[in-house]
């Protein structure tokens, strides 16, 4: 043997060399392990984290949205004209006079924006909001004919007023 030259002592520390080196590298690789589980549960909370936030800022959009598609039932009869016109025309934009009160109103609603830019003050362009434009076309029908209402009442009391001054 080739131990028996470095004395008695020699196999012994070679054991325990061997048991203590293959316990660090057990623990090692423990330790190894441990750490990559911490880490994908460190992202599993952080992407927890993301995805609640992400939801709260959705539930806030869609209850901001809903507020503004509930002011579609309050308009003023020039403001929803303005939108049946976009209807009738199926187009989502028009061009009004740039401080328009009843495209101004729409605008500060949340109904209708503006590209921005350089226009002509009389033919500005403003656009019906894509989740208002969808909810204008689900329900066609009845904001054409509230216009309409709108416009035979108006016609009529101006009929009244005419029919008075004679």
């Amino acid at each position: 043997m080739a131990l028996s030259a470095f004395g008695t002592l020699a196999k012994p520390a070679t054991i325990l060399l061997c048991v203590a080196s293959g316990a660090l590298t057990f623990t090692a690789i423990i330790a190894f392990a441990i750490e990559i589980v911490t880490a994908t549960r460190k992202k599993t909370l952080l992407q927890q984290r993301r995805d609640m936030r992400k939801a709260e800022e959705d539930e806030q959009i869609e209850r901001q949205k809903q507020m503004v598609l509930d002011r579609i039932d309050h308009l003023s009869k020039d403001e929803l004209n303005y939108l049946a016109d976009c209807l009738r025309k199926n187009s989502q934009s028009f061009t009004s006079y740039v401080h328009s009160p009843s495209a101004s109103t729409l605008r500060f609603k949340g109904l209708i924006r503006t590209p921005g830019g350089t226009h002509h003050q009389d033919y500005y362009p403003f656009v019906v909001c894509d989740f208002v434009w969808q909810y204008l076309l689900e329900h066609k029908d009845q904001i054409i004919a509230r216009d309409e209402e709108n416009t035979r009442i108006e016609e009529e009391e101006k009929r009244k007023a005419r029919n008075r001054r004679y």
